[in-house]
């Protein structure tokens, strides 16, 4: 099991050192928590256009791409699009968060943003290549906008395929974070008989803890928005 401590390292500006612990387990992650835990499973819209800045789920996380001219939408996982070997992992559900980027080399962030201060967050990704880049961070937590810490996450896909199967990525802080950034690494190459590739990824199962006295107006609020939903 990957397990993994690490801590900002000295001279970054601005920032508080925080000391964060990685985990591949989501089993292992929840048992290392104690605050309620809320997940996003990107369900219940169906056919929504590209993503705003931010669009706000259920859950209350705010989900922002922060690179131009990236494709970042909820779809089903229904074998009618280019991403349709990308995993959907929410338990008896169909749809995850993708984002993709056309004949692009480079990266690209996604930035989620947590309704409060949290000290635990994790997620289930497909077809993730952050070894593509290089030095630069992979993920940074931040407080108030204020980078708390930054680290390179290196990982074992890395072909730009997308079937390959998806891994969890889980981390606990002791430093409470609002905002998680995850840079994403693209391999768009222009394909056989110069068909255009196009390289995406995809989000299911966003976890992130709240506060004990904060959770039980979280979970109201995510009830109203599925009552609504259902009305």
């Amino acid at each position: 099991m990957f397990k993994q401590a690490a801590t900002v390292v000295a001279g970054v500006a601005a920032c508080a050192g925080a000391s964060v612990t990685f985990y591949d387990s989501r089993a292992d992650w929840q048992a290392s928590v104690s605050d309620p835990i809320v997940t996003e499973g990107f369900e219940g819209r169906e056919g929504i256009p590209a993503l705003g800045s931010p669009s706000v789920f259920d859950s209350g996380l705010r989900v922002a791409e922060l690179t131009d001219d990236v494709t970042g939408r909820v779809e089903a996982q229904d074998g009618q699009n280019p991403g349709n070997n990308l995993f959907n992992t929410t338990q008896g559900g169909s749809q995850f968060l993708r984002f993709g980027v056309f004949d692009e080399f480079g990266t690209y962030t996604v930035s989620f943003k947590t309704p409060t201060l949290s000290n635990a967050f994790g997620y289930d990704i497909s077809d993730w290549e952050p070894g593509a880049t290089g030095g630069g961070k992979a993920i940074g937590l931040f407080r108030d906008g204020q980078l708390v810490f930054d680290t390179f996450f290196a990982s074992d896909q890395g072909n730009g395929l997308v079937d390959l199967p998806p891994i969890f990525v889980g981390l606990t802080s002791d430093i409470a974070f609002d905002e998680v950034q995850i840079v994403i690494p693209s391999f768009s190459t222009l394909g056989p008989a110069n068909e255009d590739r196009v390289d995406f990824v995809a989000f299911d199962e966003v976890s992130f803890t709240v506060p004990a006295p904060a959770a039980s107006g979280v979970f109201v609020l995510a009830g109203i928005a599925a009552r609504r939903r259902r009305a």
